[in-house]
């Protein structure tokens, strides 16, 4: 006889002692579950538990934690605690929300991070530069390192208007392009870092042809 494996979802509700949980929940680096997608069989399986966790305890305090919280309006659907959509809201559930401000614009989310701000369910903190030391290194780059540089950032945009034609005549969608950038950041990242490293006064040492 097989045993049904129990989730670790469903240990973490019963550790917490069940529906009458009032304690605290702190979702640290919250934003892994920001691809959370209401109402679909698409979204992460780590927004999913998350917000099933939160309506398991619905006497639990909410805290989300994280400093990229919300690159996009679309990654608060996991916020149920904050009180933005839902049971005496304006709005019944967070497809509305997020169609009502994305209609609205840039001011209207700027006005909405301003009201949570006064309200208190929103605490933001910029790192302090108390007691912080600078110096600027200038490395002169040679004809040749500017060159390299040059064909490099002719590559990747290249491979750009490549990547475009192909997603038109393909009809992609947008993940193409997030793939493309990630590649091309970690590229231009490494190139800073061998930079850095280098001998005073040479660039790096590497050639890509177009």
């Amino acid at each position: 006889v097989k045993r049904q494996k129990t989730r670790r979802l469903d240990q973490l509700i019963e550790w917490c002692g069940g529906p009458d949980f009032n304690g605290c929940l702190v979702f640290d680096e919250c934003h892994k579950a920001k691809n959370f997608k209401e109402g679909a069989d698409q979204g992460s399986k780590v927004g999913a538990a998350v917000v099933e966790l939160q309506k398991a305890l619905p006497r639990a305090r909410v805290l989300y934690c994280s400093a990229t919280g919300v690159t996009d309006l679309e990654n608060m659907a996991y916020m149920e605690r904050l009180g933005l959509w839902g049971p005496g809201t304006q709005f019944d559930s967070f497809n509305d929300f997020f169609a009502e401000m994305k209609n609205r614009g840039v001011g209207a989310l700027e006005m909405l991070a301003i009201e949570m701000k006064a309200a208190g369910g929103y605490v933001s903190r910029a790192l302090g530069f108390k007691s912080a030391e600078f110096d600027v290194l200038e490395a002169e780059l040679s004809n040749a390192d500017k060159t390299c540089y040059d064909n490099a950032a002719a590559f990747w945009d290249e491979v750009k208007k490549q990547l475009q034609i192909a997603m038109a005549e393909t009809q992609a969608g947008g993940t193409v392009m997030r793939s493309y950038w990630s590649a091309h950041q970690r590229f231009f990242k490494q190139v800073r870092q061998c930079a850095s490293s280098a001998v005073p006064g040479s660039f790096v040492g590497f050639h890509v042809g177009v």
